[in-house]
């Protein structure tokens, strides 16, 4: 999967969610001629680029339409954030993960991702090649659609306690 044109809106707020435009920017971008076209305000950045070129959460999607099986390789540059270029990344499938739970077994495809200017990444997806987990370093994007109900109270909580010490 190719990102072609994208624009990205960044939009803060602090804990009265009142916006920061110290903070708030907008970026546009597009592929051209194998090179990749960075405008923020009145800056213009370009990134030539070598190879196949995807991003990184347009890998995410991607991933979960590639055939499953041991000879699945491919070689890439991937726009990470949508604003810089990492080049020569290499996808290749590892093996089947068991993943124990409640005295289940769980068959996990297991993919890695390795490149320059990254930390390695897992990829984890079940038998239906639906994506599960992706992990690097000590970040970790787990997908499910009912994650901010889940995390709602947490969430809650932990904005009331830092209004509370920091007198917000």
């Amino acid at each position: 999967t190719t990102p072609v044109k994208w624009e990205i809106k960044n939009t803060f707020e602090d804990y009265n969610g009142k916006s920061d435009q110290r903070l708030s920017y907008s970026e546009k971008g597009h592929l051209q001629n194998k090179t990749v076209v960075l405008k923020r305000g009145d800056k213009t950045k370009q990134f030539p680029v070598s190879s196949q070129l995807t991003s990184d959460w347009s890998l995410f999607e991607a991933v979960q339409r590639m055939k499953m099986q041991a000879s699945l390789s491919k070689s890439f540059d991937v726009l990470f954030g949508l604003d810089t270029i990492r080049p020569d990344h290499h996808l290749t499938y590892r093996r089947i993960y068991k993943y124990e739970k409640n005295g289940n077994v769980h068959d996990l495809h297991l993919l890695h991702e390795i490149g320059c200017g990254a930390l390695p990444y897992e990829y984890y997806l079940n038998r239906e090649n639906r994506l599960m987990a992706v992990f690097t370093s000590n970040v970790a994007y787990l997908f499910n659609p009912n994650a901010k109900e889940h995390f709602q109270d947490k969430l809650s909580s932990t904005q009331k306690e830092t209004q509370k010490r920091y007198r917000v």
